[in-house]
């Protein structure tokens, strides 16, 4: 049976599409191995909160409103080689979809699924979503600011996955954040007063193997032994969080 699309600028876009959904190759080239996730600055943002009221019969009603919650600001960032075909992937979204275009990116609203608004664009290195419409501006003018040490910029570039917990920084976090729970508040509290920095990286692929590195440091000047001083912790917390 034969297929026609239509010569026109949707035309060509939509066999471009079909090209390289059939081509191995094609699909590759759209993600092409690397991808960071940051976790940053929290503040409030618009969202959608459901509630829900039960009767004596166990019988609710739904109640959905709109309000603000404080959310971190995130940034995913997805390397590719074919920002063409995802540029068609997104308009082709937006047909079916809540998600709309704007003049240099796309915009998902919040909704009961997802409940923070998404912003969706892409540059030369790759597609980028974030929860900050800021951060546009920032990474396609390559204005955006970060400060990390030498160790963990290292960990990333040398490492096929790598993770850093700063317990002492996330607990400033948590205190400032209206609404934390009392509970929650004292854990990382305690974290913060008796470890370091939580460290985890994965080594890239030589031969067939691979290895992982996971590294907790506590404070200076303890001396006991470091599995018997992780099994305090987790009792600790346990403590805490009962």
């Amino acid at each position: 049976m034969d297929a026609f699309i239509p010569i026109t600028n949707g035309g060509e876009k939509s066999a471009s599409l079909i090209s390289t959904i059939l081509d191995e190759e094609a699909i590759a080239n759209l993600i092409s191995g690397d991808i960071l996730f940051s976790v940053s600055n929290w503040s409030p943002k618009p969202t959608t909160i459901v509630s829900y009221d039960y009767d004596d019969d166990f019988n609710y009603t739904e109640t959905v409103t709109e309000g603000s919650e404080e959310l971190p600001d995130l940034l995913l960032m997805i390397s590719s080689e074919d920002i063409n075909n995802v540029e068609s992937i997104l308009e082709f979204t937006t047909l079916e979809s809540p998600l709309k275009k704007d003049e240099n990116y796309y915009f998902l609203p919040h909704n009961r699924e997802i409940p923070m608004d998404l912003f969706i664009f892409t540059t030369n290195e790759g597609l980028f979503i974030t929860n900050n419409s800021a951060h546009i501006q920032q990474v396609k003018s390559g204005t955006s600011t970060g400060v990390v040490s030498k160790e963990i910029a290292g960990n990333v570039l040398l490492s096929t996955q790598s993770v850093h917990v700063n317990f002492k920084e996330i607990s400033k976090v948590i205190s400032s954040i209206s609404g934390t729970g009392k509970n929650e508040a004292l854990m990382f509290e305690y974290l913060s007063n008796n470890t370091g920095t939580l460290n985890v990286k994965q080594s890239r692929t030589k031969g067939k193997s691979s290895s992982t590195e996971t590294i907790l440091s506590f404070p200076e000047g303890n001396d006991e032994n470091g599995l018997v001083y992780i099994f305090k912790l987790i009792n600790e917390v346990y403590k805490i969080e009962k």
